[in-house]
């Protein structure tokens, strides 16, 4: 008697879990190849609430108000592009180019910006500006110190006074408060290129205490001033001292002289 009143709880539960009533969704994307990313690729449905993803299945038990057949298509993440310079794209007037579609056709749907030092450090106003004017792609933003040290120092070869010093830290420090993935450097170039590595660390240093992450054009890429060997060890001595994760931005050996380091 027991097994058979088992048996048939078990059979009323399957039986009430195939009946559930179909969520209501607003975009049911159906028949396409996912791939997650972390499983085997399989044909199923991802269905969307607002800006949520509440199913990924073979087969989604949803009424949709609008359905995408992707049958023989592929339907994976978006891509994430750590290093752009789209940020002038982002704050333009016209909301076609606000779109950046080269990326969107690409499939990048998260870019950052600020890279190679050029980002402003204002955080408030980059990130900020989405709200008031739509654009087509996720972003996060660096402090560039390219831009911090033209706005302190301006573009002359010459150390930053104490006063000086403390005001990029504080900037930097502010960047950080107000959502920055970290702190850029493109030491390549000027005036970037007329700070020491100390000066570097120090900045480096208040992103670091912040979480954020140092990424960097680095000062040599070939054997222009310092050399590629040392402007790759320059950038993990930031990163040491610092105490921050470091990412150099498209290493490589420029030229024949230095292939082979």
């Amino acid at each position: 008697m027991i097994k058979v009143a088992l048996l048939l709880g078990t059979v009323a539960l399957t039986l009430g879990a195939a009946t559930a009533p179909p969520q209501k969704v607003d975009l049911l994307i159906r028949g396409g190849t996912i791939y997650t990313g972390t499983m085997a690729p399989f044909v199923g449905d991802i269905a969307i609430r607002g800006d949520k993803i509440v199913s990924v299945s073979r087969h989604a038990n949803v009424t949709a108000a609008r359905t995408i057949e992707a049958k023989g298509m592929i339907v994976a993440p978006g891509f994430i592009d750590p290093h752009t310079h789209m940020g002038e794209d982002l704050a333009s007037k016209d909301p076609a180019e606000r779109l950046v579609p080269a990326f969107l056709m690409q499939g990048v749907t998260t870019a950052f910006i600020g890279n190679d030092g050029g980002g402003d450090p204002d955080m408030v106003k980059v990130l900020g500006r989405a709200k008031d004017s739509s654009v087509g792609i996720n972003y996060a933003a660096y402090a560039g110190f390219g831009a911090i040290r033209a706005k302190v120092v301006g573009r002359d070869n010459r150390a930053p006074t104490p006063a000086e010093m403390t005001q990029m830290k504080g900037l930097v420090a502010d960047a950080m408060c107000h959502g920055a993935l970290g702190f850029s450097t493109g030491l390549f170039y000027a005036p970037q290129s007329f700070a020491t590595t100390g000066e570097v660390i120090e900045l480096a240093r208040e992103a670091g205490k912040r979480g954020g992450t140092y990424d960097s054009h680095i000062r040599d890429e070939s054997s222009y001033n310092i050399g590629l060997a040392a402007a790759i060890d320059e950038a993990i001595r930031i990163g040491r001292e610092g105490r921050l994760p470091t990412h150099i931005s498209h290493i490589k050996a420029l030229g024949v002289d230095v292939q082979g380091q």
